[in-house]
């Protein structure tokens, strides 16, 4: 699915918001709980943490079937 220039630029402010506010949170944990496809857009908010030299940020899923575990 194309994602338009709106989506992309909502992206990237919630990204640069993300970054953000872990730059004045540093050694803080953030979660997110959320349903759908939303792996490009975590990619693209570690991307920006990776650019910036922050080196211990991560992604874990979940499928809706218990059985399935932990993925990383």
């Amino acid at each position: 699915m194309a994602r338009t220039r709106e989506d992309q630029i909502n992206s990237l402010l919630i990204s640069f918001v993300a970054v953000s506010l872990l730059t004045f949170a540093i050694n803080q944990t953030f979660s997110s709980i959320a349903s759908g496809n939303d792996s490009d857009f975590l990619i693209e908010g570690l991307t920006i943490l990776k650019n910036r030299g922050y080196d211990s940020a991560g992604i874990a899923t979940m499928s809706g079937i218990p059985s399935d575990g932990l993925v990383r």
